[in-house]
């Protein structure tokens, strides 16, 4: 069976140009890494991804393939791409991740009666750029299982993403490359659906979400409440550097609290946590190559856990969303052990749950009292220099036994993985 094929070369090549920075967090596809959590997110409340076979179309780099492969998905990324394909194999390679990349197209697939069927096929952001999104519709159809589900994302064709999307994003703020979209081939959720129905599809929901460039920093919880309170948002660093601190140092910092206000603080201090725990995946990301360490240890046979003075209704949620693949042999918080870090009683009890003595574990932390409660358990102790380190403080000051500029570098400490 010969299919036609269904590529534009220029947008190819537009797509060739900027590949190298696929990977860049701050380059021209930092939109993209910004809304990553939140997309994988609203797939992973929907289905269950372990063992499933996953198809990601127009994977570019492979910021989404990745994570769900992180999530335990057997994931096939297909581009048409080829030097971006490239890129993505190199990370992959780079970070160890299980995607297996190919610079192919759905019709070559299906051209090539390999009967092989998916249970998930993603298709984000590609379809404004082919010449008949709705072939490619079709043919998703034909390679999903039975019951198969399928996500698509793409830009809606109407004044409001021309303004953000084409003259915002490309020629006012430089997010993107002029050029990188055409108008004109932006696709309204009505032409979606119909595409859906005539392909034999079920189509169970859409949702929308806006991306407005100018406004990362109010998202965070921080700036939330300083809004309800007229207050302008805080410059993201200002708040990064607090986050070790707690709530109640960051609800001071956010509302300009002085000493006369303590009697305010702890209504404070919940109206930030209602904020916190509404939002608290939206952005939030593991550091570049902690899953790559945590493979290491898993492979090696290590334990490792978490001792953390988060409260435990934000920490079950984050731990969950975060390392299911790799769940950690216990989770400690204050409310375990009725006290928080610099109390050694959380490390101590995270010793006996996995049946370990603490003079032969290694505490990691970005906080001096992270390495202080480390040496009131006897435990050796890395800072973690990558971390939410205070202003005014050096880890190097906290003398802890090793410093680790990078997750990658804490393995050189631990002789298992050496």
């Amino acid at each position: 069976m010969t299919i036609k094929q269904n590529i534009d070369s220029e947008e190819i090549q537009k797509f060739d140009e900027i590949a190298n920075d696929w990977w860049d967090e701050e380059g021209d596809f930092k939109p993209l890494h910004q809304i990553n959590p939140l997309r994988v997110n609203f797939i992973k409340e929907r289905i269950n991804l372990r063992g499933k076979k996953v198809l990601d179309v127009g994977c570019g780099g492979g910021i989404l393939s990745e994570s769900l492969a992180s999530l335990g998905a057997e994931v096939t990324a297909i581009d048409a791409s080829e030097k971006t394909i490239n890129i993505a194999k190199a990370h992959a390679r780079k970070v160890k991740s299980q995607v297996t990349y190919l610079h192919t197209t759905t019709e070559d697939m299906l051209s090539n009666k390999s009967n092989q069927k998916f249970d998930v096929i993603t298709c984000l952001e590609m379809l404004e750029h082919v010449p008949d999104p709705s072939q490619t519709i079709s043919e998703f159809s034909s390679l999903l299982v039975q019951k198969g589900d399928l996500f698509i994302s793409t830009i809606n064709r109407n004044p409001r993403s021309y303004l953000f999307a084409v003259i915002g994003a490309e020629y006012i703020l430089n997010l993107l490359p002029k050029g990188t979209h055409d108008y004109s081939k932006f696709i309204k959720p009505s032409e979606i659906s119909r595409w859906i129905r005539s392909s034999n599809l079920m189509l169970k929901e859409t949702t929308g979400l806006s991306y407005n460039p100018t406004d990362v920093y109010k998202r965070q919880a921080v700036n939330e409440l300083r809004s309800n309170y007229q207050l302008e948002p805080c410059e993201f660093n200002e708040v990064r550097s607090r986050v070790s601190e707690g709530a109640i140092s960051l609800a001071r910092y956010a509302l300009n609290l002085n000493p006369d206000d303590e009697d305010k603080i702890e209504f404070h201090r919940q109206e930030l946590l209602k904020i916190y725990n509404s939002c608290c995946l939206n952005e939030t990301t593991p550091f570049e190559g902690i899953t790559d360490l945590l493979k290491q240890i898993n492979k090696a046979g290590l334990k490792w856990g978490i001792v953390t003075n988060k409260p435990k209704v934000f920490a079950d949620k984050i731990v969950g969303h975060f390392f299911s693949s790799y769940e950690p042999a216990c989770l400690i918080c204050p409310e375990h052990v009725g006290e928080r870090k610099p109390s050694p009683k959380g490390l101590l009890k995270s010793c006996e749950l996995v049946r370990t003595e603490p003079n032969t574990s290694i505490y990691i932390g970005d906080h001096f009292i992270d390495i202080e409660a480390g040496k009131r358990a006897s435990m050796r102790t890395i800072a973690a220099a990558y971390g939410y380190i205070p202003i005014g403080q050096s880890c190097s000051d906290w003398k802890a036994d090793f410093l680790a500029e990078t997750p990658s570098q804490i393995k050189n400490f631990i002789p298992s993985l050496q």
